[in-house]
């Protein structure tokens, strides 16, 4: 410290900045790190969690398409109508597909939502087409109908637990960040206020250094 106030004011001058320079890019680095790994991580989101969030409301919007149009098919008695809801359910399970191909928590069960998915359209297929083929006597079509609709409604059901997974793994992926945000953002600023407070000191030691050389001569 002595030789330190000995020295000249060039040097306490150098010394000085040289020191502001290394707080500034201290911050200016770890401003830079977070930015990054937040980055690193909207990105994860974006390409699971919030896919996710996109495939299971494209399903549960899907599920309405779907049931309309095997009702259609079998009120019209429309073999063109089942077609189409076929070549539409062709469309679902591949978003299904996909589903189970994300990078999710592990509470998903996409096997029993697939396995679902294929015995409702199996049945209501297979319901349409002995409308359309005419080979329902008597009541023996409610009989149909009500086990369709009972695969159509344990779909409906994995469908809509799955879709509430999703949006809570979701969520809890963005409070994580906020929270990591807010604490950065804290740490931050209180680097930056040590930093500030000894910037400060150093000042006011290299004026006092100045005035003292000042009051000697």
């Amino acid at each position: 410290m002595f030789r330190l106030n000995k020295s000249s004011i060039k040097f306490k001058l150098i010394l000085l900045s040289l020191f502001g320079l290394i707080g500034f890019s201290a911050i200016l680095f770890g401003n830079l790190s977070f930015f990054n790994k937040t980055n690193e991580q909207l990105e994860s989101l974006e390409k699971s969690d919030l896919r996710g969030v996109q495939i299971a409301n494209e399903l549960v919007v899907g599920l309405a398409d779907l049931n309309r149009l095997f009702e259609a098919a079998v009120v019209e008695m429309d073999d063109d109508t089942l077609a189409d809801a076929l070549q539409m359910a062709t469309a679902q399970r591949n978003l299904i597909a996909q589903l189970e191909q994300l990078d999710t928590s592990g509470k998903l069960d996409e096997r029993a939502l697939r396995s679902a998915f294929d015995e409702y359209i199996a049945e209501n297929n297979a319901c349409a087409v002995d409308v359309i083929a005419g080979r329902f006597a008597g009541d023996a079509i409610y009989g149909a109908f009500s086990v369709a609709l009972a695969k159509r409604e344990q779909y409906d059901q994995l469908l809509r637990a799955t879709g509430k997974i999703i949006n809570n793994n979701f969520s809890t992926t963005l409070q994580q960040l906020r929270e990591s945000s807010g604490d950065v953002t804290k740490s931050q600023f209180t680097f930056a206020a040590l930093l500030l407070l000894l910037f400060m000191l150093a000042i006011i030691w290299f004026t006092r250094t100045i005035t003292g050389s000042i009051d000697k001569m």
